[in-house]
């Protein structure tokens, strides 16, 4: 029994961290994609990529239009139902942090741009939601498991990444240290 529910966990784990370019590669190029992504290690302290993808109708957006403020950036797919759960509660994130220098990004970097509008014909709650047109932003973020989230601080920096699903309590406890040094300026 024990080597059945170990196989299904290893099973549902390499599921959620096969590279979601992968589509675009061959066989062999993923699994290398997949080996390097994980020993890059940690992007805290590291500089973010600049591109964030583009709006739905196709406007460019990159990390420097938020120069005065945390951007709070995650990574999700509307196929994922642990995307979809994060996807519907970031107006809470947004609730708890009201009146503080942070924006909140919701980058779909998976799915098709059609359906990322039928997603939000049916979940659209406010959050700001941009599109991976040619799915390089979630390359350059080395992406391989979704829901992903950043904090990166006004001049790039990344402060800090949660892998996976997060409560929103736990998102607002990790970042309001951070907003400590913005209520200042």
């Amino acid at each position: 029994m024990k080597k059945i529910i170990f196989a299904a966990i290893i099973s549902i784990s390499f599921t959620f961290t096969v590279p979601l370019h992968a589509e675009s590669l061959k066989w062999w190029e993923w699994g290398q994609t997949w080996l390097n992504s994980l020993s890059k290690g940690g992007w805290e302290g590291k500089t973010a990529p600049e591109k964030l993808g583009e709006t739905l109708d196709g406007k460019a957006v990159s990390i420097h239009d938020y120069q005065e403020k945390l951007l709070f950036i995650n990574f999700w797919a509307t196929w994922c139902p642990p995307c979809k759960e994060e996807f519907q509660e970031l107006p809470q994130l947004s609730a708890a942090l009201e009146g503080e220098k942070i924006e909140i990004l919701a980058v779909n970097i998976f799915s098709s741009r059609n359906d990322v509008n039928r997603f939000l014909e049916k979940y659209q709650n406010g959050t700001k939601v941009l599109f991976d047109a040619d799915k390089s932003v979630g390359k350059n973020y080395g992406i391989h498991t979704i829901p992903t989230s950043f904090l990166v601080d006004s001049k790039g920096k990344v402060l800090k990444v949660w892998k996976g699903a997060q409560y929103i309590s736990q998102f607002t406890k990790d970042i309001r240290p951070f907003l400590k040094s913005y209520s200042s300026q």
